[in-house]
């Protein structure tokens, strides 16, 4: 079973391999599921059935064709079904207004939900998609939320490390009196509301690797920045704006948190070291990804043009926009 079932129109099927390559480089090989895959004998609608109800997130790419498909509405039914989250990406092939997409029982249910919106990201020269951080973000962040439970081999295996560390330390100070015997009884008996108890020092939610490579990449455009300039042999400094300035503590806490971990434990971008103990005290994220935008498709990056430096310091100081 997969983590992500997508459900899509035919029509959309060049979109969905260009998804799907990037899903299956973050996500692995075997993490999504789409319905190409079925073989002429099975139960159709019992396999969709099946894969929806096993997923941990339902990715619905929505365009003109799929919102009007009585199949692919049927799926979006169907994962409501079984309170499974519902990601909506809204393609370039989505040409009627989001809130008007969906039928209005159905857009009545998933109007809270989460979507994002690709439509103006497509590069259509190219034929590749500028900027997926959001969906990536999005993505991670249901699949982090979602709660899969331990299988009776897990259980098993978990069960007989506790009965170990018992052995092991039985006055351990760090555990109560009964904390081995609970856990080990939590596990037989599969107490899934007690899982957390036992698993206290392990964090719940995890900094997923898109969130990391767009880290990466901010971090690898302010590099290139810092590399150019100097390739120019510019005699004043370089502008404080083109200068890497960490993180907001309060809105963008575990970027900051992991790009400390990657410069200070890790050693990488050592020369990017903020002077200000990477907290930047105002949320650098929307400007950042307005650099990258322009970063991105600059012929050469290594070193940058006086030319791609000027336009991505533009970027930095528009603040009109939201992106």
């Amino acid at each position: 079973m997969s983590q992500i079932f997508i459900s899509y129109s035919r029509t959309d099927i060049k979109t969905l391999d260009l998804l799907t390559s990037q899903i299956r480089n973050i996500y692995g090989q075997e993490s999504y599921w789409y319905d190409a895959g079925i073989p002429g004998a099975s139960n159709w609608r019992q396999r969709i059935q099946v894969e929806i109800q096993s997923c941990q997130v339902f990715l619905y790419l929505m365009s003109d064709r799929s919102v009007a498909s009585p199949n692919c509405l049927d799926e979006l039914r169907m994962a409501l079904q079984y309170h499974k989250p519902v990601l909506q990406v809204l393609l370039p092939t989505l040409n009627v207004e989001y809130t008007d997409a969906l039928p209005k029982d159905l857009q009545t249910q998933v109007e809270n939900n989460q979507h994002v919106d690709l439509k103006h990201m497509f590069d259509e020269k190219n034929e590749h998609f500028m900027d997926l951080s959001r969906l990536w973000g999005s993505l991670n962040d249901l699949i982090a939320k979602s709660r899969l439970p331990l299988t009776k081999t897990e259980r098993w295996l978990l069960h007989n490390q506790f009965e170990i560390l018992k052995e092991l330390n039985p006055d351990h100070p760090t555990y109560h009196k009964n904390y081995f015997d609970n856990a080990m009884e939590i596990l037989s008996k599969g107490y899934e509301w007690y899982y957390n108890e036992i698993a206290g020092h392990i964090e719940a939610k995890v900094f997923p690797y898109g969130n990391a490579e767009e880290v990466v990449n901010i971090l690898k455009m302010f590099r290139d920045l810092k590399f150019s300039w100097e390739e120019l042999g510019e005699t004043e400094d370089i502008d404080r704006v083109l200068e890497f300035a960490g993180f907001s503590g309060n809105h963008e806490t575990s970027e900051l948190v992991f790009t400390r971990f990657m410069m200070n434990s890790m050693g990488e971008f050592e020369e990017l070291m903020p002077t200000n103990k990477f907290n930047s005290h105002v949320p650098m994220l929307p400007r950042y990804r307005r650099m990258l935008n322009v970063w991105r498709v600059c012929p050469s990056k290594n070193p940058l043009t006086k030319e791609d430096i000027t336009r991505i310091k533009a970027a930095a100081n528009d603040d009109s926009s939201n992106s």
